[in-house]
């Protein structure tokens, strides 16, 4: 409802937005709808010594008011034993529940709290590395633009496409989650529509070609940049128009069979398991 009333206020038609446009506006919704505001957690839903509750608080003073008695003390360690192995049985439950509805949270809970790690290294440094890394590929001149009467993309395959872009993902640099587009993609679908069709034309948003680079940290010395892992960010919108993009492609080279026939890599109803099968029928048939 925010956004419908946002697109009312501000009398929003689909061939009067444009990208940077329809991200402002997302992002005004945002602050106004207490339902997108994710709040993560810092640290494990299961604290250190979560077992420890007041009833071994209770043993435990019992014990030290007893001038620290031998029978009240092993009194305690019992039943700090019994419930430290209560609770082991109870979070196994839960964790193999989380496995099978929902493996981002238990991998999650299976992994060590996160450390900070302090470094000395400059932002001018990180930007020689990064340049480094990712300007190796040598520039090329961008195709010509080539002028298209027929619209590509429909309002049915944005919606689609949103449908499947994938959830819990980190926040781009304006802020957007996959999340937010799949509350609003009733709204949104048809500005998206159009924008994407006048893409084809005009050419891609500058603002959708800058990713963000996150390092993280591997091993031996924190100060050397090269010891870290970087990933990239990309725009929410640039990722849905590359996956939108790469279907219409991937379905007209199949239609027109433009593509190798021993390919199975990023094929749909294909695997490398094909082709695995199919050389160990032929060692079977001819060793």
């Amino acid at each position: 409802m925010t956004l419908e009333r946002l697109f009312e206020k501000e009398k929003i038609t689909i061939h009067s937005l444009h990208s940077h446009e329809l991200t402002h506006l997302i992002q005004c919704a945002l602050a106004k709808c207490k339902r997108a505001k994710i709040k993560k957690s810092e640290t494990n839903c299961f604290s250190v010594n979560a077992w420890f509750d007041g009833e071994c608080k209770k043993a435990r003073r019992m014990w030290k008011e007893s001038n620290k008695d031998d029978i009240k003390l092993k009194a305690y360690k019992q039943l700090l034993s019994k419930k430290k192995v209560n609770f082991m049985v109870s979070k196994r439950g839960e964790l193999i529940f989380l496995r099978k509805n929902n493996p981002k949270l238990f991998w999650k809970e299976l992994q060590p709290k996160n450390i900070q790690i302090g470094n000395n290294i400059t932002t001018s440094k990180w930007f020689d590395y990064a340049r480094q890394l990712y300007e190796q590929v040598p520039k090329v001149d961008p195709p010509p633009l080539v002028n298209i009467d027929v619209e590509l993309f429909t309002v049915q395959e944005v919606e689609m496409g949103i449908k499947k872009l994938g959830v819990g993902k980190a926040k781009d640099l304006a802020e957007l989650q996959a999340e937010y587009l799949k509350w609003g993609s009733k709204i949104l679908a048809p500005h998206i529509t159009k924008i994407f069709n006048n893409i084809i034309q005009q050419g891609l948003p500058t603002n959708w070609t800058t990713s963000l680079v996150i390092p993280l940290f591997k091993s031996d010395d924190v100060n050397n940049p090269s010891n870290y892992r970087t990933i990239l960010i990309n725009p929410l919108f640039a990722k849905l128009f590359g996956s939108m993009l790469e279907n219409k492609l991937s379905k007209w080279v199949e239609e027109r069979d433009k593509r190798a026939k021993g390919e199975a890599s990023f094929r749909p109803k294909h695997s490398t398991m094909d082709h695995c099968i199919t050389l160990r029928h032929i060692i079977e048939k001819f060793w």
